[in-house]
């Protein structure tokens, strides 16, 4: 049975986790004492949650560093700094709490990565070589080949990790005018600690994909492990680049 102590660091640390959110992490600022904090904020909503306020700022990716949230009145504050003593105000007095940006790093660049098969030269490792071109042949995109009807991918992040989201680079037009990327559809991704047990749901994405897209699944539940797969049912998987974030256990 779980002692109290170990109840209170299992929730503080999910608590952390729920604030990473596409590849941003969301740390409390120290508690100061300051003024201003209407004058200083961009933009002021009203919203649900302290992760729904979280997430607004990553729309805001190129202008928010920093948020501040409200508990009793629900309201929502963007900043361009970061943690800034001139608009931070006593936060247990008035129910504020500041949180500012820290960017999570893609954990998959250049790690080893296998597929189920292999259409000419588009190997497993075109999916993490740093590449973010969308051309299927001039930028070395991964693709599956002919006649694998469950074709896969997987990468090895060498480490275990809380996997918090992944996101696929789709395939654009290539040099001859073709338009394949409606075939990333139907795709799920999974974690696992074993390369022979990959069974944690990250996420599903139903599709179809278009071109140059990039698709953001998030996995909510954080799933825990060193191998990143993503699979269909239908003939071919191509991907262009797959970044995938997380924290390491």
């Amino acid at each position: 049975m779980l002692k109290t102590k170990q109840v209170l660091q299992i929730f503080i640390f999910l608590a952390i986790f729920r604030e990473k959110i596409y590849g941003r992490e969301f740390i409390r600022c120290p508690d100061l004492d300051g003024i201003h904090r209407d004058a200083a904020s961009f933009l002021d909503f009203i919203l649900s949650s302290r992760l729904s306020c979280g997430t607004k700022c990553t729309e805001y990716k190129d202008q928010c560093w920093s948020y501040a949230w409200n508990g009793a009145t629900k309201q929502c504050m963007l900043f361009s700094d970061r943690c800034s003593t001139e608009f931070i105000t006593d936060q247990h007095q008035n129910n504020w709490v500041h949180y500012k940006v820290q960017v999570l790093f893609d954990i998959a660049i250049n790690k080893t990565a296998v597929q189920s098969s292999t259409f000419e030269n588009n190997a497993a490792d075109g999916a993490v070589d740093g590449n973010r071109g969308t051309d299927l042949k001039e930028d070395f995109c991964t693709h599956t080949g002919e006649n694998d009807t469950n074709p896969w991918w997987r990468v090895d992040l060498q480490a275990v990790y809380h996997i918090t989201a992944v996101r696929i680079l789709n395939r654009g037009e290539d040099n001859y005018g073709f338009d394949e990327s409606h075939r990333l559809q139907n795709v799920t991704v999974t974690v696992g600690l074993l390369s022979s047990s990959i069974n944690t749901i990250c996420g599903f994405f139903p599709g179809p994909g278009t071109l140059s897209q990039l698709v953001v699944i998030e996995c909510p539940t954080l799933p825990m492990g060193r191998y990143v797969k993503i699979s269909k049912t239908t003939e071919f998987l191509t991907l262009c680049e797959v970044d995938v974030f997380g924290v390491k256990v």
